[in-house]
């Protein structure tokens, strides 16, 4: 899922707040596991890449949590159930590949 594995993933389900932050055209632990209940904070200039829940090749995906955020400097994105969550930057998402997933375990 956007060449994330849940092996790959960084483990932030012992994290106080899990964050995932940007830096230039890279999400930090872009590849991301927590577990059900937990929220993760994403923060980044969010005008500038606007975040999307869903896979950049068919778009957003209406059913994911993190739905489409593009103001601000961080949201807040809610994990209430497990299941894995891709997203990426809607303007570098494609070209730069600006992308990740969200593992949500039991």
């Amino acid at each position: 899922m956007h060449g994330c594995s849940l092996a790959d993933a960084t483990d932030q389900s012992e994290a106080p707040t899990p964050r995932v932050r940007f830096s230039s055209f890279f999400y930090v632990a872009r590849c991301t596991r927590i577990r059900a209940g937990q929220s993760i904070v994403f923060e980044g200039d969010l005008g500038f890449h606007p975040l999307v829940g869903g896979q950049v090749t068919s778009g957003a995906d209406p059913l994911s949590p993190i739905g489409t955020t593009s103001s601000g400097d961080s949201t807040t994105i809610g994990f209430p159930n497990p299941g894995t969550f891709p997203y990426f930057c809607e303007n570098h998402g494609s070209g730069f590949g600006m992308t990740g997933a969200v593992f949500v375990l039991p």
